[in-house]
């Protein structure tokens, strides 16, 4: 009768150490940016957490949120500057979608603009949106970009009418 509650024990306990095993981490269960820190998985505070990455931020590359329904982190890189324009990229949780961007140079910032009265729907690099069944939504882009910081408003409108539907803040930093 002793042998089979010694068993016991010795299952219960495999069984205790097995469910901490499962809920706890090691640096190779942790996603690539991440550290693993008191059996959690954390973004270090040198990095930046948004679309289920965590990562530093290369040269003239900005993240911060935004204030849209289906929309609330963006990592935006500016690539190059033309005459009038930026080329910028995207990062989308690793799907990268590049675009330009238009400027006026003023002094101390540059004033960015993307106007995407041409109907494409979901502007291409912002990603498409459907309002009301199968009426689509464009976006355009009004900002202020300093060398440490791009704020400014994304407006989604309604393709057929360009009707206002939505109006969001954003603030990102370097």
């Amino acid at each position: 009768f002793k042998p089979q509650i010694k068993i016991m024990r010795i299952i219960l306990m495999l069984t205790f150490i097995s469910i901490f095993l499962l809920f706890s981490c090691n640096k190779h269960d942790c996603p690539e940016g991440y550290e693993c820190i008191d059996d959690t998985c954390v973004c270090p505070d040198d990095k930046f957490e948004g679309l289920g990455m965590c990562k530093s931020l290369a040269e003239n590359e900005y993240f911060g949120t935004v204030d849209c329904i289906f929309q609330d982190t963006i990592f935006v890189t500016f690539l190059e500057r033309e005459e009038n324009r930026y080329k910028i990229q995207f990062d989308n949780n690793n799907s990268f979608t590049t675009s330009y961007i238009q400027y006026i140079e003023m002094m101390g910032y540059d004033s960015l603009y993307y106007n995407n009265n041409d109907g494409i729907t979901g502007s291409g690099f912002l990603g498409q949106r459907i309002h009301d069944e199968n009426c689509c939504l464009y976006a355009s882009i009004f900002g202020r970009l300093t060398s440490d910081n791009f704020t400014g408003r994304i407006e989604w409108r309604e393709n057929k009418e360009s009707i206002l539907i939505e109006s969001c803040p954003f603030e990102m930093t370097r």
